[in-house]
């Protein structure tokens, strides 16, 4: 009776540890298990680490082929054409730059040479040239009447007028005055060959303006104009 029971007692530990065998045998992993596990998690880290897209662009990439390399080389033209377009408008903006530098530069030069005039006296007919043609600087707001006023002083020729303005009148210069040659005789000017029908004090001068003071013996028939001045061709036709 008491080996009986010992036999079945045997019986029921070796069946117990073949159930626990075969349990966990099913239960644990096996080194390909393991070895599937870690492929999916560097699979998932992988995953994380790309960027959106990237698995469509690698897609279309496999299926385009020479397609997709041809696409992108057309891409890398269209930038270098886009960076030359860029880089020749830059030029165009520098040439353009400098283009405005050198017209400032002529300017501030031409604005740093002083405008001048030139200036003649002519006596009476009988009479050489009172004062051949000299160049004066202008100031600004410059007159006729003003030009001859710093021409005579500083050649040292007498000159004497009366009034201001357009009330102006120049009655002598170089000791010649009004009447010494006739009824008809003073001085007039003339502007680049114009005779203008306005006093000396209101006539502005510009830049290269060349006067001349004519001695007239007839009211400037003898000039070739009369007292309605305008340029001797014209009275002439």
């Amino acid at each position: 009776m008491k080996i009986f029971f010992s036999q079945n007692k045997i019986i029921m530990c070796i069946f117990l540890l073949l159930v626990w065998a075969a349990f966990t045998g099913c239960a644990s992993p096996t080194t390909n298990d393991y070895l599937y596990y870690e492929d999916e998690l560097v699979q998932e880290k992988a995953e994380e680490k790309s960027f959106p897209g990237e698995k469509e662009q690698q897609k279309a990439e496999r299926e385009a082929g020479e397609d997709w390399t041809d696409d992108k080389q057309h891409k890398e033209e269209k930038e270098k054409e886009i960076e030359k377009k860029a880089g020749e408008g830059g030029k165009r903006i520098n040439d353009n730059l400098i283009e405005k530098k050198l017209d400032e530069n002529k300017c501030e030069t031409k604005s740093a040479e002083k405008s001048k005039a030139i200036v003649t006296i002519e006596g009476p007919s009988d009479v050489e040239t009172i004062m051949e043609a000299v160049t004066v600087e202008l100031q600004e707001g410059d007159t006729v009447l003003d030009i001859l006023q710093r021409i005579t002083r500083e050649e040292g020729i007498q000159m004497e007028h009366r009034g201001r303005g357009s009330t102006a009148y120049v009655a002598g210069i170089d000791n010649y005055y009004e009447f010494d040659k006739g009824p008809g005789s003073g001085w007039m000017y003339s502007v680049n060959g114009y005779f203008p029908n306005r006093g000396s004090g209101t006539w502005k001068v510009e830049e290269g303006d060349h006067i001349e003071w004519h001695y007239t013996k007839d009211l400037g028939r003898d000039l070739g104009v009369g007292l309605q001045g305008g340029r001797p061709e014209e009275n002439n036709d």
